[in-house]
């Protein structure tokens, strides 16, 4: 009973409704649709975003509706695909995920960042809490778990540092 009363606490915090919806349970075509997390992936490291992609699409109403390999990709790809949750690393080549966590925010405004770093210093999830990311999540052994736990968090609008 506890488990599935938890399941049901998971789902209804990742339903949304498809915009034509008017709050009285009808939309224009009177059907009410649901929509799933939409998440873009930002690493350069394929096996990674790969691992990343497997473990995020496993869960129900998740979607990796994009990837990317660079900062600059990344403020791209948020830009045209409006994903609810940017998963982004924060070393790269060129530019500094902390660097694209503004940006991102800026052009868009609804995708929550979640930092990913092999950094485990408090320096660095300090500057990741001043550009604007919601989480930050070390890559460590047990970083499955914390990702996921991340991700619930952001979606329940907490911030996990």
């Amino acid at each position: 009973m506890a488990q599935a009363h938890s399941v049901l606490n998971f789902l209804f915090a990742h339903v949304r409704i498809k915009a034509g919806y008017d709050g009285s349970g009808n939309s224009e075509s009177g059907e009410v649709h649901l929509v799933p997390l939409r998440i873009l992936l930002v690493d350069d490291h394929d096996v990674m975003r790969g691992g990343l992609r497997s473990l995020l699409e496993s869960r129900p109403g998740w979607e990796v509706c994009g990837e990317a390999v660079n900062s600059a990709d990344a403020v791209e790809k948020a830009r045209a695909l409006r994903p609810d949750v940017v998963v982004l690393d924060i070393s790269m080549p060129g530019s500094s995920g902390l660097e694209a966590v503004p940006l991102i925010r800026k052009d868009t405004p609804s995708a929550e960042v979640l930092i990913l770093s092999r950094y485990e210093e408090r320096e660095m999830r300090l500057k990741a809490l001043e550009a604007g990311a919601r989480a930050y999540v070390s890559k460590t052994q047990g970083l499955a778990r914390e990702l996921l736990s991340a991700i619930d968090g952001i979606v329940r609008e907490r911030t996990a540092f």
